[in-house]
């Protein structure tokens, strides 16, 4: 099982996916998304690979077609320019999700910021912040510094 696989199976247990549409599992999904989005944004460049890593992403986590993804990645990106800060997106993640759960989103932000095989300053003080906001402790944040590497191929 690869390391996206890991991530996938990890969310799938402990969110479910019940598909009635509860507004806290939109809601999830939507703060998710907008992790994901902000991780594509921060550095000032929407690099397709990360874009496509993205969609890849939600398609996996929450088992939905193109078009759902899609739809899903543009009602985040909505949502991630009229937001502020990252601390709504978070606080529903901490909300919903337990520990390992959190670090799953964590390792999900991680792999749209090494998709484009470059790390800039931006993006390291965004995974610095989400991992303090997301309540992820030090050593699990540090743990997952030589996976991303591998996962830009250095």
């Amino acid at each position: 099982m690869g390391f996206l696989d890991d991530i996938t199976a990890r969310f799938k247990s402990l969110v479910g996916d019940t598909g009635d549409g509860a507004p806290e599992e939109h809601d999830l999904r939507l703060a998710i998304a907008t992790l994901l989005v902000r991780s594509l944004t921060v550095d000032g460049e929407e690099v397709i690979e990360e874009a496509m890593k993205l969609v890849d992403l939600l398609k996996a986590r929450f088992d939905l077609t193109d078009r759902e993804a899609e739809q899903l990645f543009d009602e985040a990106k909505r949502a991630e320019r009229e937001a502020t800060d990252l601390f709504k997106f978070t606080r529903t993640v901490t909300e919903q999700l337990d520990r390992d759960g959190r670090i799953g989103v964590l390792e999900m932000m991680f792999e749209i910021v090494a998709a484009d095989g470059v790390v800039d300053v931006f993006e390291e003080n965004l995974m610095t912040r989400a991992a303090t906001l997301l309540r992820v402790p030090d050593y699990y944040a540090d743990r997952m510094r030589p996976k991303l590497f591998a996962l830009m191929g250095k």
